[in-house]
């Protein structure tokens, strides 16, 4: 890299501003978990329960990983229950990010390039946040980023302290138990600096370091599991269940990574992608670097996009690769003239645009809410000691409710979206031994079909164009 470090301070505070100002965007600020994305609401609830006592993957099933529900338990012990808590251990953990990546790069590059590169870097969490935050891939960055600025600084530095290695091996410990095709984004890295520690003479070092660092964070997890009984369920839930999911995708796999970039085009993503594949094909210079990013993004192309088949859908899949950009800015940009430094930083302040328009609309308060008195419903129609049933995957019901889940399955969309699927038949089978005496339903999902014969047993009390809700007897 170019020893040209200058301004790293500002170039810290820049970042800082601009990702403040995505931030404050979060709509976990408004304290109203129904107006939070329905993936956010069920990691929520998921904590919520998981705090009560309830063994988790055994007594609640969801199929992200462990860590995203503590992180989720730690914000809202900090806040006392409320949703502010959970964006100040987002804000936390991106601002560290963050500084350490800004402070080291500011201090081998120009200030074009650095700049640049910060400003890339949010752009890209900012057009990757299409369903809103407290996501995994949001808390994955951080993660990802460590690992990335790790072997760059193995890069230039003739060996890495203690401290910052077991920091490596808990970060790619921390992208496995948040979720688990994460870690193919850290596997290019960690497989750089294994050679360059070859050629150093400290491999043995640096794999028995990330090692320990790895199991201190896995460990903990794996002996709750083993006290619960619970560790077949945590595997059910975690591996078998995302196979299920990335097993039937919504298109066909190519038509739904086009889609991601075509379909409208994405002329951000599509430059970025472009401009690494190039640069890769016509340098000569840094190649090991260029093999580690290449691979990383490619993989995250393939395991978080193609497989799952979800279109446009997976955008937000594509965040955890934001730090992986900041750094391949700094490699496009190696040995250029001043003058294509400029135009790169005009061009990423073309990309943040968007993120300034936003604060000249006025906020959508009922982005992911539809307007319906369906709260009033069922405090109409719920009795002492009712448990609710959620057809679908609202899951804020049941905090507006006041009522315990049903089932250890409290959604339905898309876990048990296959009637045909033993899972989905087993929960049937279950639900049919004890009837929930409330059923909400919400009527945009098709898969409504598979609970006919179990619906049958009640009676419809309320119905709106977009919700129902079913009382037994």
């Amino acid at each position: 890299m170019n020893q040209k470090g200058s301004y790293p301070i500002v170039i810290c505070l820049l970042g800082s501003v601009i990702l403040l100002l995505l931030l404050l965007k979060s709509k976990l600020l408004q304290d109203d978990i129904s107006i939070l994305h329905v993936d956010s609401q069920v990691y929520i609830h998921t904590a919520q329960q998981w705090m009560q006592g309830k063994v988790l993957y055994k007594e609640i099933v969801e199929h992200k990983g462990p860590l995203l529900y503590v992180i989720n338990i730690i914000g809202l012990i900090l806040a006392g229950g409320h949703l502010w808590g959970i964006w100040v251990i987002q804000l936390i953990m991106l601002m560290t990010l963050l500084w350490l990546i800004a402070y080291y790069v500011s201090r081998h590059e120009s200030w074009f390039v650095s700049a640049a590169a910060m400003i890339f870097f949010v752009v890209w969490i900012y057009r990757s946040s299409t369903i809103g935050d407290n996501i995994p891939e949001m808390y994955a960055v951080p993660f990802v980023g460590y690992i990335v600025l790790l072997s760059f600084r193995m890069m230039v530095v003739p060996t890495l302290s203690i401290i910052s290695i077991l920091l490596g091996g808990l970060s790619f410990a921390a992208l496995l138990l948040l979720k688990l095709n994460f870690v193919v984004l850290a596997v290019p890295f960690i497989i750089w600096m294994l050679n360059m520690s070859f050629q150093k003479k400290y491999f043995l070092k640096l794999i028995l370091l990330l090692t320990a660092g790895f199991l201190f964070l896995f460990i903990p997890f794996l002996l709750y599991f083993l006290y619960h009984d619970s560790f077949w369920q945590a595997m059910d839930a975690i591996y078998t269940l995302n196979m299920e999911y990335a097993g039937r995708p919504l298109m066909p796999r190519m038509k739904a990574l086009s889609t991601l970039f075509i379909r409208p085009i994405n002329y951000f993503f599509l430059f970025a992608f472009i401009s690494v594949f190039l640069k890769f094909i016509f340098t000569d210079k840094n190649k090991n670097a260029a093999w580690a990013i290449l691979s990383s993004m490619l993989l995250g192309l393939i395991f978080l996009v193609y497989w799952p088949g979800r279109g446009s859908e997976s955008v937000h899949y594509l965040m955890p690769l934001a730090p992986i950009y900041f750094f391949a800015v700094i490699w496009l940009l190696y040995g250029v003239k001043q003058v294509i430094e400029l135009l790169l930083l005009a061009l990423s302040l073309w990309f943040l645009r968007p993120l300034a328009e936003e604060y000249l609309k006025e906020p959508n308060r009922k982005e992911y809410s539809i307007a319906s008195s369906y709260p009033d419903a069922l405090q109409k129609y719920k009795r002492k000691g009712d448990r609710l049933w959620v057809v679908g995957n609202k899951a804020s019901v049941y905090s507006m409710s006041a009522l315990e889940p049903a089932h250890k399955y409290f959604y339905t969309y898309p876990i048990l979206n296959y009637c045909e699927s033993d899972r989905t038949q087993q929960v049937i089978s279950e639900l049919e031994e004890e009837l929930p005496p409330l059923v909400f339903v919400e009527k945009k999902y098709d898969h409504a079909i598979c609970w006919q014969t179990f619906i049958a047993n009640y009676r419809l009390v309320w119905e709106d164009d977009s919700y129902q809700i079913y009382r037994y007897p």
